[in-house]
């Protein structure tokens, strides 16, 4: 019996390991989804219209400041045709605190947007 329970300790050890990465892959799993989730809301703003905010999800709290990166430019449509919009490039400072007490800070870049002329005005 005590060659038995020699032989299954390494095995012990290796299971408990092997529990640690799981977990160990499962949190980062969960960031990652997290930091996907806070980049697709930010990337679906119109930054003319809440340059910064904050906003609760369900892996955390995710808050973002915006500032022009150039002026106001006119927007181009298909063929190169003027659109009736203004938009603006916008480098927004990102700051994701998840439920498990992690933060990221990141930063990328978004686009803001308004009409030029209201769009029953354009027929």
């Amino acid at each position: 019996m005590a060659i038995l329970a020699a032989a299954l300790l390494p095995l012990l050890a290796l299971q408990t390991q092997f529990v640690r990465t799981t977990e160990s892959l499962e949190r980062a799993e969960i960031q990652l989804s997290a930091e996907a989730i806070a980049l697709a809301h930010i990337k679906s703003l119109n930054l003319d219209q809440t340059p910064e905010g904050t906003i609760a999800t369900p892996y955390g709290t995710l808050e973002w400041t915006s500032t022009p990166a150039q002026p106001p430019a006119a927007g181009r449509g298909a063929k190169g045709f003027p659109s009736r919009f203004v938009m603006t490039l916008y480098i927004v400072e990102v700051q994701f605190s998840s439920q498990t007490g992690q933060n990221q800070q990141f930063t990328l870049h978004g686009l803001g947007w308004h009409p030029t002329k209201p769009f029953l005005k354009t027929f």
